[in-house]
């Protein structure tokens, strides 16, 4: 017969051990990889006090959880939140650091998910989601040394707020990336834009300085300055960019466009040079149209560069004009009207749409003595309204 002193040890252990059992069983479960029963007997040991305080139930539960997460990410996100619970609640229990290795690695996996998922929401243009992904990753990752990962992470945080028209969400951002010295040519380029609309010269001056040290060949950065020193009104010292880079790569059809701007920008505040840059900005567009003949810029920006030569003729007629003369200036008013007609009528095709092509178009046959042609272009600008 047991004495009664050991029996009552014995009755009074049974719930300890049972719940140990529960943890053994949990275990063997996930050995034969029956997620749903280990889940099961894990949940009922996590919720007892023999075993509550043991960093190895949690780090089971953790794994299990992310497990299940793993079956069914689409649906299992307060699954894998569960899990990094637990994770974080072994890491904390794990005095003799028996899990740690093992339950860092199961972190690890379950914070990269946040970023995958937040990936594939940008590039299905589901901002919002994307947002709320990256934010979750830097998040997780808020306690760790930031890496390039984590940086990588802030970039493209910085890239879909601005996506999302957040300019100041995406300045912290893209900020924080510049701080832990993220390689990346867009970062420069964004936050320079960023600044400059904020009224920030200095700092957008400084940034794209730093961009164009660390990335000397990129074209987007090469824009990025000649759009900034165009807002500055610095147009000699852009023209000097623009001919220098047009040396260096002359079939760039990016930078022959700006270049395009650029005389124009140039003419308007020169009138003295006015014809010159009238002349190269219509070189410069043919040379795009020669190897790019369907390019829709270089057409329209071709034809309005002649429609606002001949609008500028007539605008500069005086009444008192000799006839002669003035019959000169008007053949030379409906030569430019005839020269702009095919590339501006080439633009409206390639974009129907485009208001700025249809309203240039109307002026052209209306200048042109095409009428019918003209009430056709007003009766489509009209419906569009």
């Amino acid at each position: 017969m047991i004495p009664l002193l050991a029996s009552l040890l014995l009755v009074t252990t049974r719930p300890a051990v049972s719940q140990v059992i529960l943890v053994e069983k949990a275990y063997e479960y996930v050995q034969k990889k029956e997620f749903g029963k280990a889940r099961e007997a894990i949940d009922l040991a996590a919720a007892n006090e023999s075993t509550a305080l043991d960093a190895r139930t949690w780090y089971l539960r953790g794994y299990i959880y992310k497990e299940l997460y793993k079956a069914n990410p689409a649906t299992g996100g307060e699954l894998r939140a569960a899990a990094l619970e637990y994770l974080g609640k072994s890491a904390q229990l794990d005095t003799s650091l028996a899990y740690r290795k093992d339950g860092q690695a199961v972190t690890r996996y379950l914070v990269v998910t946040f970023y995958n998922e937040a990936s594939g929401d940008l590039n299905r243009q589901a901002f919002d989601k994307a947002l709320t992904g990256f934010r979750n990753y830097l998040q997780a990752r808020s306690g760790e040394p930031p890496d390039n990962a984590y940086a990588t992470a802030l970039y493209y945080a910085g890239y879909t707020s601005l996506l999302m028209g957040n300019q100041s969400g995406a300045r912290q951002y893209y900020e924080q990336a510049l701080r832990l010295n993220y390689r990346n040519s867009s970062l420069y380029s964004d936050l320079t834009s960023i600044y400059e609309a904020a009224g920030q010269d200095s700092l957008a001056a400084g940034t794209i300085r730093a961009g164009r040290q660390q990335f000397p060949g990129d074209t987007v950065l090469r824009i990025t300055e000649i759009n900034l020193l165009l807002s500055q009104k610095n147009y000699r010292r852009v023209e000097a960019i623009v001919e220098e880079y047009l040396a260096l790569y002359p079939a760039n059809v990016e930078v022959m466009l700006v270049a395009g701007t650029v005389y124009e920008r140039i003419s308007q505040g020169d009138s003295l040079s006015r014809e010159s840059y009238f002349n190269k900005r219509k070189e410069i567009y043919r040379r795009v149209l020669s190897t790019y003949p369907d390019n829709f810029s270089a057409n329209y920006n071709l034809g309005i560069t002649l429609y606002n030569r001949a609008v500028d003729l007539i605008k500069a007629q005086q009444y008192d004009l000799d006839i002669v003369l003035l019959y000169e200036i008007l053949e030379k008013v409906s030569g430019l009207f005839r020269e702009a007609k095919p590339y501006v009528e080439k633009a409206y095709r390639l974009s129907p749409g485009n208001l700025n092509a249809m309203r240039a178009l109307e002026g052209i046959y209306y200048n042109l003595n095409e009428k019918e042609k003209s009430r056709q272009i007003r009766a489509t600008i009209n419906e569009m309204k």
